[in-house]
């Protein structure tokens, strides 16, 4: 007897290739009326954001405020997903001038959409969880 279920009636094996090809980062528009406009968050790549969870856990105590500024210049993007800052250290020079409201509730949705928090979560980073990312 075979299994005619719509998932393997037509379903493609994958292939390294198939894969490699696929763009399956998201970008997630986020209205920010303080800012006048939308801001757009997108998804890490794997490799980008176990890079991201480390810098985050790496920082001191003291450090931890960065965390916020660390993860929207990671996240922050255009419309078509690009890197709105060039670096991290840009993207905090920028970030710690603006609303810091605004900045809390644009990581709370970061953390979200990437995974790193669940629905009911709230309130930046928290000590790593056991897959080594972020938590809270």
């Amino acid at each position: 007897m075979s299994d005619d279920s719509p998932a393997t009636a037509h379903a493609t094996p994958l292939t390294a290739e198939t894969l490699a090809g696929l763009a399956d980062c998201e970008v997630l528009p986020v209205p920010v009326p303080e800012w006048g406009g939308t801001a757009y968050l997108r998804d890490l790549p794997a490799g980008e954001g176990l890079e991201l969870a480390e810098k985050v856990q790496a920082l001191s105590k003291e450090e931890q405020p960065r965390a916020c500024f660390l993860l929207l210049g990671a996240t922050l993007c255009d419309p078509d997903g690009r890197p709105l800052f060039e670096t991290l250290e840009r993207a905090e020079e920028v970030l710690k001038r603006r609303s810091g409201r605004v900045l809390v509730h644009l990581q709370d949705v970061a953390m979200k959409h990437l995974g790193w928090i669940k629905d009911g979560g709230k309130g930046g980073f928290a000590p790593a969880g056991g897959d080594g990312s972020p938590t809270a």
